[in-house]
């Protein structure tokens, strides 16, 4: 599929564009609607429920797909909202967007406490919450390590 295919319905046109944004799985997708200046981001982000990375998730590849979702965001001016797959429901896109990418951000530079470790299955699983509660994580250690030597080779 191509980047930004609009959904059509017996070929007319439903003014719904699919756009791939990868990182909390490779095949991770979020839906705009023009009508309605609605941003669908599913599992990308999400406000007072955990960011779940599961194994197979890159947090490098999360925060360049949080950079798209902002530009396409800030592209389209005025208001526009954003829904997840939990907790976020007609949230101010831009706001959610670019303060669930500095969280993340702050955890990777070592800026927020970790308020939780311990092994599931044999993999060490790491959570991190803001002090407001509003944006959290819960991953995989590995991916935080793996994000942070990307980050620390692009810096």
């Amino acid at each position: 599929m191509s980047h930004g295919a609009m959904v059509l319905v017996d070929r007319m046109d439903t003014g719904l564009q699919i756009l791939h944004t990868p990182g909390h799985t490779p095949d991770e997708l979020a839906l705009w609607d023009e009508g309605e200046k609605m941003l669908y981001v599913g599992d990308t982000v999400y406000e007072w429920e955990p960011i779940i990375f599961p194994l197979q998730g890159d947090i490098g590849v999360w925060l360049d797909s949080m950079k798209f979702l902002s530009n396409f965001v800030e592209e389209k001016g005025g208001k526009v909202w954003i829904n997840s797959g939990h907790d976020t429901s007609m949230g101010d896109a831009k706001d959610v967007l670019l303060t669930g990418r500095r969280f993340i951000e702050r955890v990777l530079a070592g800026k927020v406490p970790i308020k939780e470790r311990k092994e599931l299955h044999g993999v060490v699983t790491v959570s991190y919450a803001a002090g407001d509660g509003r944006f959290s994580l819960r991953c995989p250690e590995g991916l935080l390590d793996q994000a942070r030597r990307k980050v620390n080779t692009h810096t």
